[in-house]
């Protein structure tokens, strides 16, 4: 996250981050930008990687509770909603 932000704008964008892992948490998965960027849970990752043939079996999804899913690119494991990783994609 970049320095330049203010204590509230840094608030403000953590307390998106927990409503969306809220929201990921009660459905599986939650849209962050529409058609092109989730928040998926690790259950959710399991069960649509489960039912993918074209999938490398060896993927494991157990080191995070949380992954990024973009079209056309590897999941990206999330620690929680204070997670750089994702707290970047809020900026």
């Amino acid at each position: 996250m970049t320095n330049q932000m203010t204590a509230d704008e840094q608030q403000q964008i953590t307390i998106r981050a927990r409503a969306l892992c809220a929201l990921a948490d009660a459905d599986g998965h939650v849209n962050i930008a529409e058609g092109s960027l989730w928040l998926s849970t690790r259950s959710h990752m399991e069960a649509e990687y489960a039912s993918d043939e074209n999938v490398d079996e060896t993927v494991s999804f157990s080191r995070a509770p949380y992954w990024i899913e973009m079209c056309g690119a590897e999941p990206i494991p999330i620690l929680g909603p204070d997670d750089p990783d994702l707290l970047e994609y809020l900026l």
